[in-house]
């Protein structure tokens, strides 16, 4: 275990809430201080020793990101979060549509890889491949639903499938997939993927767009600024190289480090038998959570729940277990999770990391059986 490592943790409290935000290790925060501390130069640009020395750190942590994720350095884009990275690419890659195209979304996809797509053409919603239209130029869709867990191999490759056979564009938000999997993007067989830092065990404000580099190429920036052009005349402006032309601006370099560190560290500490141990922990609580009476686990032939478990209980609604289970020192999710479409009812979410207990799990399964009688409920 490495609880000791994350200085947030309370032992008489259950963080559940993990698929909102990780806790961070003292290794990001001492890497975030320490670059606060001891740098301070805007990088790319400097050709002062501080200015270097940022940039060496930034490109770092590109390289370790990309790594950690089975890519090319020059394959990722520092953004502000996984919002902010599908907004970028939903605006970028909307503009291509013409008239009869449409964009393919998973109905189970959180609101950010939902609404900005909506916001950009002709939107339809599919659970399966066989939805998918063959007017369809983008499929967005998730390996790791956010309230329904970890999609089953056989759905994303014949999602892949459809999208060869009719030449669409694939963008997967690896929000969730990120810190509860291993990816490789060369072998996914994605154009696009996103996620943000903060779901990582990194901070918050740090993102990531990973593309192929042929389709980055292709990719119009969505932000304008400073630092992404090589050339500015009266007539026009040569962009600079990949991925310089879509980090406008200053970029995040503390998050970055911040992210960085946090690849470090599940590198470290063995992230395939942390995995392994998230898997276990989970496959218990669900198999106690199935045991409550009056208790519904929200599932679908397409996930498995993995390190997710949403539910219901009859008759008492999920902001009064939320509240219940808070004053017994259990932080959970209740609501719709920005993912309506997926769940149509509001629902109670716990999800885990591999820094949470068996003993955490027992208090929320003992705490969740007494629900109904709490609530003077027959």
């Amino acid at each position: 275990m490495f609880r000791e490592k994350f200085s947030q943790i309370d032992d008489n409290f259950a963080y559940l809430d993990n698929a909102a935000t990780a806790y961070k290790p003292t290794e990001v925060i001492d890497a975030i201080e320490k670059f606060y501390r001891l740098e301070n130069a805007s990088p790319k640009r400097g050709l002062y020793d501080a200015s270097v020395r940022v940039t060496e750190l930034l490109e770092s942590a590109r390289k370790k990101v990309a790594d950690f994720i089975g890519a090319d350095a020059d394959e990722i884009i520092f953004t502000s979060g996984a919002t902010a990275g599908l907004n970028m690419l939903a605006l970028s890659l909307g503009a291509s549509l013409k008239g009869g195209d449409s964009i393919a979304v998973s109905k189970f996809e959180h609101h950010s890889n939902l609404l900005p797509w909506r916001k950009q053409g002709s939107v339809k919603y599919f659970e399966n491949a066989g939805g998918i239209s063959d007017k369809a130029k983008i499929i967005a869709f998730s390996p790791y639903s956010n309230v329904l867990g970890a999609a089953n191999q056989n759905y994303i490759e014949s999602i892949f499938a459809r999208a060869k056979e009719i030449g669409a564009l694939t963008v997967l938000d690896c929000t969730q997939a990120v810190a509860h999997q291993k990816l490789n993007f060369h072998e996914l067989g994605a154009d696009f993927l996103v996620f943000s830092g903060h779901k990582l065990y990194g901070p918050m404000g740090i993102g990531v767009i990973c593309g192929k580099r042929d389709r980055l190429k292709e990719l119009r920036p969505t932000f304008w600024g400073g630092e992404m052009v090589d050339d500015v005349s009266i007539t026009g402006e040569i962009l600079a190289e990949i991925p310089d032309r879509f980090e406008a601006g200053t970029v995040n370099v503390a998050g970055a480090v911040g992210l960085a560190a946090a690849v470090d560290f599940l590198q470290a500490n063995g992230f395939d038998e942390l995995l392994t141990y998230e898997k276990q922990l989970a496959s218990k609580l669900h198999q106690s959570l199935q045991n409550i009476p009056h208790l519904y686990l929200v599932e679908h032939a397409n996930f498995t729940p993995a390190t997710i478990c949403s539910f219901s209980i009859d008759d008492v609604h999920p902001h009064d277990i939320a509240q219940i289970l808070s004053e017994n020192n259990i932080a959970v999710r209740a609501g719709y999770h920005c993912a309506q479409l997926a769940i149509g009812e509001p629902t109670v979410r716990a999800s885990l990391s591999f820094y949470n207990t068996e003993t955490e799990c027992r208090h929320l399964t003992e705490c969740l059986g007494k629900m109904r009688s709490i609530m003077h409920v027959r």
